[in-house]
């Protein structure tokens, strides 16, 4: 299995998981060594989806450590990125960890294949709008027309935009722009049901 396939299959967070689960069982009856870092990143998902937070952590530790694939290391970097954020927010960790996963996040952007870019930009993204200010974390530039048409992308970026405005004490722009999230995402899922 490719790394964005991967990618394309944990898009939609938790309610990826019974398909995490059906390929987690395949790939294991494979028994091939260039699955076992997916089958380990799927492993920390599960684990994030649980709430076990520091188990999470030491897997993509673990894992960050040997694995060989550039695909699959930042996507246990942004994972690592979200685990200590919600760390960070019960007040487990310093701000100092999240910061340094943060900048190498931003700094090798261009270094991130393609096809991970847009979840790493919503990660990114919303940790700096929901739990730092401007002169803690320095924001990523999103530019490119690609993330304009992925409705789904361009809907958290709205909703990191909407949280800064929020943090800004813009409360009214800040329920603007989430309405318009709202009515943005809502025909996606309604026309899919």
């Amino acid at each position: 299995m490719n790394v964005k396939t991967v990618a394309g299959i944990v898009r939609f967070g938790k309610f990826s998981r019974p398909f995490v689960n059906y390929i987690m069982e395949n790939l294991r009856m494979e028994k091939s060594k260039d699955n076992e870092e997916i089958i380990n990143y799927f492993d920390v998902l599960k684990l994030k989806w649980d709430g076990k937070y520091l188990s999470a952590l030491k897997e993509i530790d673990n894992s960050i450590k040997v694995v060989k694939r550039n695909g699959m290391y930042y996507l246990f970097l942004v994972e690592k990125l979200g685990i200590l954020s919600e760390l960070y927010k019960g007040g487990k960790v310093d701000k100092g960890r999240v910061k340094e996963v943060f900048n190498e996040l931003r700094e090798k952007f261009d270094e991130i294949p393609e096809y991970l870019r847009d979840l790493v930009v919503e990660k990114v993204r919303n940790v700096r709008e929901m739990h730092f200010s401007d002169d803690d974390l320095k924001t990523i530039r999103v530019w490119s027309e690609k993330y304009e048409r992925s409705p789904l992308n361009k809907g958290f970026i709205l909703i990191g935009e909407g949280l800064k405005k929020r943090n800004e004490g813009k409360f009214e722009e800040a329920a603007r722009t989430n309405v318009g999230v709202f009515n943005r995402l809502n025909p996606l899922f309604l026309e899919n049901n």
